[in-house]
């Protein structure tokens, strides 16, 4: 039976807006749902018993949609201060490999009453770096040290020798981990409560919400006709819903690729084209025309609002989005220390390595509700949740699956959106929102950091988030990065 590990990653997910009335009630969200699913493919022998032929084609660009956000663990009182174990020293090799039988809650501490260093998903293999003593969990195992300052209780894991531990989520056509669609305007879209019953003509078990952005885990060709199937293996017909294309969109390494001397890395913003005059003039011969998002090399002009090509043209500066190094590291960042820097104005988004800048993307920031201004820590991330609008909210929206999201503020993060391809432009309910290969790769480079097998980190004393500072042009901004906030629960 054919495996993909995407399949662990439709849990844990936590619904909430994306807005500055939420973000600020910072640790308040909701707790997760964790509806585990099935780490095999839904085959077409399990769901059919014929060799219907399984799609994995790589999805193209598609147009924008707004979008929304995650929210962080619901926060109780600390517990009474208990003894510490030590953790397992950063180099050290892992002693064993196991895998989840049920969803496993990473303590700071080998006791439940700790506060949660993270999450793994049932049927994902982890390491184990030795066995501790702790109370409450009596197992033939008890507890162990995954590294990271991270403890879990072993009673509900197997032996996992031999298999593969990875990343999670493990992505599809490097873009996204699932397939996406939603009904289309004024179309119903039956669901059928498996492929069997589908192509039996069997009545649908209910049909989609409008609104709402669903994840299926197979996109499959049975019968003729495209089917989607979610991770219950419910399926629906392609022809039915909107399938999204996530874009292709994806900034510059820096290290591997330098800005030469003396030019500025600029990105068409203008959509679907910018175009290109012989003089620093409108009203002058239009020699060319660049396509939204292509990258280039410029310069300042002579002339006020524009700015000079390689070749001797000009473009206009409202038609391009435009890089330049950021400044004043933040107090207490050192020179080794990875950082990240939003620039609202030019929605650039520079990841910094000390003072030097490693890479450079295009962002998409806050639209409906402004994205907050400040230095922050990434106080969590998670590799995969859902997103919803608040409870009776007038622009109601519901959001599958979005990968790689690394909360700032409350309820705002940077985060994958599969939905659109605005990068460049404000589009979000307040997020920041990267392109899907922009967001598996900031997101590779920042603290919290996500061991293999982990489906959510949260930083500690010991394991400080990520310093991130969003910022528009030159103007100063606040401090905003507090204490560690532990989160505890189950």
């Amino acid at each position: 039976m054919k495996r993909s590990f995407a399949l662990l990653i439709l849990s844990a997910l936590g619904l909430a807006s994306c807005n500055s009335a939420s973000a600020e009630q910072a640790a308040m969200g909701v707790r997760d749902s964790e509806r585990m699913i099935h780490q095999e493919v839904v085959s077409s022998a399990a769901l059919h018993g014929e060799p219907d032929e399984q799609l994995d084609d790589e999805p193209d660009d598609f147009e924008p949609k707004p979008e929304a956000q995650l929210a962080p663990e619901a926060k109780a009182d600390a517990p009474e201060a208990e003894a510490e174990a030590k953790p397992a020293p950063a180099a050290a090799k892992p002693v064993a490999r196991r895998i989840a039988r049920q969803k496993l809650t990473v303590f700071a501490q080998p006791r439940r009453s700790a506060p949660i260093r993270g999450r793994i998903p049932t049927a994902a293999a982890f390491d184990v770096f030795g066995y501790v003593d702790g109370p409450g969990c009596e197992g033939e195992l008890g507890w162990a040290d995954l590294g990271h300052h991270g403890f879990a209780c072993m009673d509900a894991t197997r032996n996992g020798e031999g298999a593969q531990a990875y990343p999670q989520p493990k992505m599809r056509a490097e873009l996204t981990p699932f397939y996406y669609a939603k009904v289309k305007v004024g179309h119903n879209a039956p669901r059928y409560r498996n492929l069997k019953a589908l192509n039996a003509g069997a009545d649908p078990i209910d049909t989609l919400k409008e609104g709402v952005d669903y994840a299926f885990v197979v996109r499959r060709r049975s019968k003729g006709q495209l089917v989607l199937i979610d991770d219950q293996r419910r399926a629906v017909r392609e022809q039915d819903v909107r399938r999204f294309r996530p874009s292709r969109f994806e900034g510059r390494d820096l290290e591997a690729e330098p800005v030469p001397e003396g030019k500025v890395l600029a990105w068409v913003s203008n959509w679907p084209k910018a175009p290109v005059y012989s003089r620093a003039s409108a009203s002058s011969k239009r020699t060319a025309d660049f396509a939204y998002h292509d990258q280039l090399h410029v310069e300042p002009a002579d002339t006020k609002g524009w700015y000079k090509l390689e070749d001797g043209s000009f473009i206009s500066i409202d038609d391009v989005r435009v890089f330049s190094v950021p400044t004043n590291r933040p107090e207490g960042v050192t020179a080794g220390d990875i950082w990240v820097d939003v620039d609202l104005e030019q929605q650039i988004l520079s990841v910094m390595l000390g003072d030097a800048a490693i890479y450079a993307t295009l962002v998409s920031s806050g639209l409906k509700s402004p994205t907050p201004r400040g230095l922050f820590r990434i106080h969590n991330k998670r590799a995969v949740g859902s997103m919803s609008s608040s409870p009776g909210a007038d622009d109601f929206y519901s959001v599958q699956a979005v990968p790689h999201v690394q909360y700032f503020l409350g309820s705002f993060a940077l985060h994958s959106a599969y939905w659109h391809d605005g990068f460049g432009r404000p589009i979000s309910h307040g997020c920041v929102n990267l392109s899907p290969k922009d967001a598996k790769h900031v997101f590779s480079l920042t603290t919290p950091s996500l061991p293999l097998g982990w489906l959510h980190g949260y930083e500690s004393t010991e394991h400080l988030g990520t310093t991130i500072r969003v910022r528009f042009g030159d103007a100063p901004v606040r401090d905003r990065r507090g204490e560690v906030e532990p989160i505890f629960g189950r």
